[in-house]
């Protein structure tokens, strides 16, 4: 995991860089290609997982979710911050990274 601040254009900006798998993609079946742009979504009344962070394309389709250990981490600090939250899809395996 890397971590770095960015200042641009009077805005601090901290950037977190991991690479993870998304999880769910066999449940939504919309597929997603290296290089497509994603956004996220804080999903706080997900009655399975109350920090959970959906991964969505750009038409809106979801994808997927962020992994619960992952989101039990972030999510605090999109809540708090109103921190964005950005993807670059990378590769593809048994789950998209």
């Amino acid at each position: 995991m890397e971590i770095r601040e960015a200042k641009m254009k009077k805005q601090r900006k901290l950037i977190l860089k991991l690479e993870t798998e998304i999880a769910g993609v066999h449940c939504y079946k919309n597929d997603i290609l290296p290089g497509e742009l994603t956004r996220f979504r804080r999903e706080p009344d997900n009655f399975i997982d109350e920090n959970a962070i959906e991964i969505l394309k750009k038409d809106k389709k979801k994808v997927g979710y962020v992994r619960r250990q992952l989101a039990s981490v972030i999510a605090p600090y999109v809540d708090k911050y109103g921190i964005r939250l950005r993807c670059d899809v990378t590769g593809q395996g048994d789950g998209y990274f």
